[in-house]
């Protein structure tokens, strides 16, 4: 079945006219797997009210960063242990969501889900089609601003990712301006999460060696030095508040912005002022904005605050 044909058969908000609606109708839902035998067959109303809820926290508003706001339903079984990896995905395009999910089937161990996307209408659908997947599905409906980078940036900085031993980001890649969008997006997931081997080494190498803090595929791995096109003097600006030496742009970064972290890893990114963060408006530019500048320093941060770099192949 293709994402558009499993997604459209769910109601869109549009037609559910309430927040509480929407959660007597996702507590109806046939949700297939072990989550369901969770909800229907193990957890009292006032455990679903506790484990399986919709929580709209109010809008994490910066004064530049893309406003966010969280909705979370967890499908969790009753006295597990919480995940220690989680999974961060950009939709943008909805059509591309059934994609993702395949990919994120080779992830063996539990995982919770965060779907950050400006598509309001599509929290229920995403919520639903996404419960089998993971451990528990949070949305995080963001402003369009600053593409997959934009949304990422205030999800790091409210601190959601920081009980997590490792992170998969990933994103929904379509170029307007390229026809290599869906090549470098397939190639992307095939490196990262292509296969259970290729996820199981992937975790290995975070769990034997604490210093790593960045995996990601060595094909799209360039160097700032040749690579940072017109990204240069706002790469600087950024570097500046979080006391890196102009010298270690050099370490390089993952074209795409797609790969494994530790959370840890980029603490650094909390030190860049708040004001230094205006994401505009998106307007289809290949290069030069704020969101090409941030891609490139996830690596320098990692390596100025002690971390290595590390890269993986099929």
């Amino acid at each position: 079945m293709s994402s558009n044909d499993s997604l459209s058969a769910l109601p869109t908000l549009t037609e559910i006219p309430s927040a509480r609606t929407a959660l007597a109708w996702i507590k109806e839902l046939p949700v297939l797997g072990r989550c369901a035998r969770a909800i229907h067959a193990k957890l009292s109303e006032r455990r679903w009210a506790r484990d399986c809820q919709r929580h709209v926290r109010n809008p994490v508003r910066y004064p530049a960063l893309p406003a966010i706001e969280l909705i979370t339903a967890r499908y969790r079984t009753p006295g597990a242990e919480p995940a220690r990896i989680a999974v961060v995905v950009h939709l943008f395009y909805p059509e591309l969501l059934d994609q993702i999910c395949g990919y994120l089937r080779n992830i063996t161990e539990p995982f919770d889900l965060i779907v950050s996307t400006p598509h309001r209408e599509l929290v229920v659908r995403i919520a639903q089609y996404c419960a089998d997947q993971a451990e528990s599905v949070t949305i995080a409906i963001a402003e369009n601003r600053g593409r997959d980078i934009g949304p990422f940036v205030a999800l790091y900085r409210s601190g959601i990712f920081s009980s997590y031993e490792m992170v998969l980001k990933v994103h929904g890649k379509k170029s307007s301006y390229s026809d290599d969008g869906a090549r470098w997006r397939m190639a992307l997931l095939d490196d990262l999460c292509g296969s259970p081997e290729v996820v199981s080494k992937t975790l290995s190498i975070f769990r034997r060696d604490s210093t790593v803090g960045i995996i990601g595929p060595a094909a799209f791995y360039l160097t700032n030095e040749r690579f940072c096109g017109s990204s240069t003097s706002i790469l600087q600006k950024l570097l500046m508040p979080a006391q890196i030496l102009e010298g270690s742009i050099n370490p390089g970064f993952f074209a795409g912005s797609m790969f494994w972290f530790r959370p840890k890893a980029i603490e650094l990114l909390n030190q860049i002022p708040e004001s230094q963060l205006c994401f505009r408006a998106e307007d289809g530019s290949s290069d030069g904005t704020l969101a090409h500048a941030i891609e490139r320093i996830f690596c320098p941060l990692s390596t100025a605050h002690g971390y290595e770099i590390s890269t993986i192949k099929r």
